[in-house]
This record gives structure tokens, C-alpha cells and sequence, in this order.
């Protein structure tokens, strides 16, 4: 028997449906609308014994995936479309990339489009930022692009948004094949009991999930994913390549801009927002306590890279403490980071939530030892403790100093760390990540 709410539910996405596909709704499209959700088999059933259902269903002769992704200036996915198409033409694979923003205002200054990067299919659906577009309105914008492009496999962004709920009931509809691109984990999202009785019921309704490392996987197990449905666990990739480039070309330059910018000889590095959730305030106050028994506590620095509404309240802290050798740094474009990392010695990521921290694949391209926070999703895959570096709780006021004090007593070799981490981070490349995707479009 059916509840009152689902019937509810049910009869809206019906109505939903009909109104906006311009055409009538058949009976086998209500049935699998009807059953996305639990104990929807009442309706089904008087839908089926009251519709014309079809007699055949056309399938199309070759692959086409369309893939969802929120922001057309994220650089590292440019390169890692670019590497699939290319990959699956091979494979006699169609690829559509549909980008529904440009850019979000908050990145503007560090995010652009650059369209050499754009080395693949795609379409932009909204040529302004994120901010200003409503969940319905990009919904419809998909919802039209779908009809028109008709694909096989839908690879879809997430599920965090109106847009993604609506957009998933509509393939399931139309008996399209949806993977769900996971970069959450369970310490990042609070649990809330309809929302999470939302998420359950759409990972138990897609094929497959492609996760950016071990906690996404777990995530997703959590909600109900079964293994065989992990297409990929180490979807978290950047543009190694370019990086390391970059990189060991500003190696030359680094005593000479050191001395510019008045570094000391060795430098602890922080790169992103300054945002409280970063916990940088935590950061500054543990780098100052791990000096106050060195014996050379001039020679350390700490570089912070970037911009924020915490900037203010961090130089309050640094003044009210009296730190030294403390140095903020304006927020670079992406591929001018590896310079600065070339100019310090140590990368620390101290965030009290953090989905997984793609700049910490960054400074391991770059060969150096990280210090990562254990609520970063990357830390279970990116960092072996006392092998490329450390993680610390974020809830233990000490274990930050601790580690910090090691590098700074030299207590390990900094530079087989950074080995390490070069060693380590070359598993989560792009090529990788693009075979892995193409085996998924095979498998399902």
C-alpha cells in the first residue's frame, strides 16, 4: 500500500514530467518513474493497466556519455576531458561535456578559462557565474540538452542540488545509465535524516560511482553502494605533468626570490582561502609555539598563500602574539602556484573539513613533504606518516606543534620525504583516471 506522502511525491513527478517534455507521457516511462522511489508499485501498477505502453525501445548503435560539471574554468578537469576524449575516440566512444557555469565570483582571481586547455566536446550552458543561476533554471537547461543529445551513460557531478535530484529522476526515466562523480565523504556532511534518506535512495539507483579516494568510497558504501558498483578510487587528479614543469623550472630562481621577498633559509607553505574552516589560526599559533625551544628559530618561516575574509583576524593574532616571520602572499592563478612552492621547503593543509585538498597533490608533484590535517580527505591515501610526511588531529592542540617541530629540529630527512611523495602521487594521474572512466562506460 502506498503512503500518502509517496503517492504525493509520485503524483508530482508525474505532472512535473509531462508539463515540462512537451509530449505525453508513455507508460513504460511512468512505470520507471513510479518505482525510483520505495513502495511506488501500487501506482505502477493502475499505470500500467490504464496506459499504451510502447512496443519497442530505440537503443542507440554507439556510446554516448554526457557528462555534468558544474565549472568550465576548472583546469584540471579541462586536462583530464581532454586526455578521455581523446582516449575514448579510440574506444569508438562519444564524450560531451556539459559545463554549466564559467566560474563561481568567490574564484575569479584564481580560476580563469583558458581555451587551449579546451581540447574536447563541450557545451556551456550558462555564460555567466554560478551565483546568479537558480536550480530550476539549470535544470531545464539540462533537462533540454538530455532530449537533444539522447546519451547512453550520464555522468553526473554529485547529487547536492535540486538540479542533480531532478536530473537524476529524469534519466532514470528515460532508462539512461548514471555514474555519480564523488568527491564527498561522510566527516565533510553532517548527517541529516531526509537528506540522507535522499542520498540512500539515489546511490541504491545508479550504476556506478566514480570516488575521489578512500573516504569517498566509504561514503558511498555508507549509503548503500555496493563494491562492484566503484568504478574508480582515485578519481582526485591534477594536470601532474605541467605541474612538475612548472615547477622544476622555477628551481634556478629560488634563492634570488627568496632574498625579494625576504624568506628565511627554510619555509613552511599554506596554499588556498583564508576561510576559517582552513584553520589557519591554528596553524599560525602552532608554528609559533614549535620555535619558542629551537635553537635557530629564525631560520623557519611560514609562506600563506592566498586571500580571504580572514586575513584581517590572522594578522590581528600574529601582532597580538608577537610572531615572526609569518608572510602573507596574494592568491596566484593555478599554474603559477608550483613557483611558490618551489620557494618553500614543507606544504602543511591544516583544514577542519576538507572533501579531499587537491593542492596536496600539487605539492607532492612538486617533491615535498605535506603535513596534512586527518579530516582532509586525501590523507588516508596521499600521506604515510614518518614516510612523505605527517597527519595531525585537528582536536589535539599539540599534535600540529609536534609535527611542525620536526621538520624544524630536523628530525627527518626532508628530502627523502619529498622522494617519497613524488613516488607516492604518480598512481593519481590523469591517464589513470581517464582508462578507468573508459572501462566504466564499457562495464555498464
Amino acid at each position: 500500500r502506498v503512503s500518502p506522502t509517496n503517492f504525493v511525491y509520485q503524483l508530482v513527478y508525474l505532472l512535473f514530467y509531462v508539463a515540462y517534455s512537451h509530449q505525453s507521457i508513455s507508460g513504460r516511462d511512468a512505470i520507471r518513474l513510479c518505482t525510483v522511489l520505495p513502495h511506488g508499485i501500487y501506482v505502477s501498477f493502475l499505470l500500467a493497466n490504464t496506459t499504451k505502453i510502447p512496443k519497442t525501445y530505440n537503443r542507440q548503435t554507439r556510446m554516448k556519455v554526457l557528462i555534468l560539471h558544474p565549472f568550465l574554468s576548472s583546469h584540471y578537469k579541462n586536462n583530464l576531458y581532454s586526455i578521455l576524449d581523446k582516449k575514448a575516440q579510440k574506444e569508438g566512444i562519444e564524450i560531451i561535456v556539459l559545463q554549466f557555469f564559467k566560474n563561481e565570483s568567490s574564484r575569479k582571481d584564481i580560476f580563469s578559462v583558458n581555451s587551449e586547455e579546451l581540447k574536447y566536446s563541450y557545451e556551456l550552458l550558462f555564460d555567466e557565474d554560478s551565483e546568479k543561476i537558480t536550480s530550476l533554471q539549470l535544470f531545464f537547461k539540462i533537462f533540454n540538452r538530455i532530449n537533444y543529445h539522447k546519451p547512453t551513460i550520464l555522468n553526473l557531478s554529485g547529487f547536492y542540488s535540486v538540479a542533480h535530484i531532478l536530473t537524476f529522476l529524469y534519466c532514470k526515466i528515460k532508462n539512461i545509465k548514471i555514474i555519480i562523480s564523488n568527491d564527498s565523504t561522510r566527516t565533510d556532511n553532517k548527517k541529516v535524516v531526509w537528506k540522507d534518506w535522499i542520498k540512500k535512495n539515489i546511490v541504491k539507483n545508479a550504476d556506478g560511482f566514480f570516488c575521489y579516494g578512500t573516504k569517498a568510497v566509504e561514503y558511498m558504501l555508507s549509503l548503500g553502494a555496493s563494491d562492484n558498483e566503484i568504478l574508480s578510487k582515485k578519481s582526485a587528479v591534477v594536470n601532474n605533468e605541467l605541474l612538475e614543469k612548472v615547477y622544476e623550472s622555477s628551481l634556478s630562481e629560488r634563492e634570488k626570490i627568496k632574498k625579494d621577498f625576504g624568506f628565511p633559509e627554510k619555509n613552511f607553505i599554506y596554499v588556498g582561502r583564508f576561510i576559517e574552516i582552513k584553520n589557519l589560526k591554528q596553524l599560525i599559533l602552532s608554528f609559533h609555539q614549535s620555535k619558542i625551544y629551537t635553537k635557530d628559530e629564525k631560520k623557519w618561516g611560514l609562506i600563506l598563500l592566498g586571500s580571504g575574509i580572514e586575513k584581517e583576524n590572522l594578522e590581528a593574532i600574529i601582532k597580538e602574539n608577537n610572531i615572526e616571520n609569518v608572510y602573507f602572499v596574494d592568491g596566484q592563478k593555478w599554474y603559477d602556484v608550483p613557483k611558490y612552492l618551489a620557494l618553500a621547503d614543507v606544504f602543511v593543509l591544516p583544514s577542519k573539513s576538507e572533501p579531499w585538498g587537491l593542492v596536496v597533490n600539487e605539492a607532492m608533484i612538486c617533491k615535498m613533504p605535506v603535513i596534512v590535517s586527518d579530516k582532509c580527505g586525501c590523507a588516508i591515501d596521499l600521506v604515510e606518516n614518518s614516510v612523505n610526511g605527517f597527519t595531525f588531529d585537528t582536536d589535539k592542540n599539540d599534535d600540529l606543534k609536534e609535527k611542525l617541530s620536526f621538520f624544524i629540529n630536523n628530525e627527518v630527512d626532508s628530502k627523502v620525504f619529498g622522494e617519497n611523495s613524488y613516488s607516492k602521487i604518480q598512481q593519481f594521474s590523469p591517464e589513470n583516471c581517464a582508462d578507468k572512466m573508459i572501462n566504466a562506460f564499457k562495464k555498464i
